[in-house]
């Protein structure tokens, strides 16, 4: 890897895998969210965990209030998880059930 550190993005292509594989050190509950925004910052990434290991995942471009602003994949201007397209999503919120948490690198 360039400037030869190692790559701390855990291999994997299970969203709630990749949550659950993450140490508890890089892991921030969205309940710990909701009293604190100022915890996320603009590249972390968003995991959304909507049950019988299905989530969604995303890059946190920025957050104003609790509404967060996400870059999505396979996703699509109606915010579905099985889009066909990478698309910038604004209608997160820190409120949002499915919303598991954050994993900051």
């Amino acid at each position: 890897m360039p400037g030869g550190l190692p790559n701390p993005v855990v291999r994997t292509g299970g969203v709630m895998d990749c949550w659950n594989r993450t140490t508890a050190d890089k892991r921030i509950n969205a309940a710990d969210t909701i009293a604190n925004s100022g915890l996320i910052l603009p590249g972390y990434q968003m995991i959304l965990d909507y049950g019988h290991g299905t989530g969604n995942t995303g890059l946190v471009e920025s957050i104003n209030g609790v509404s967060l602003v996400t870059i999505e994949g396979n996703s699509n201007n109606n915010g579905s998880r099985d889009g066909e397209m990478v698309v910038r999503q604004t209608r997160r919120t820190l409120k949002d059930k499915a919303l598991k948490g954050f994993i900051k690198y």
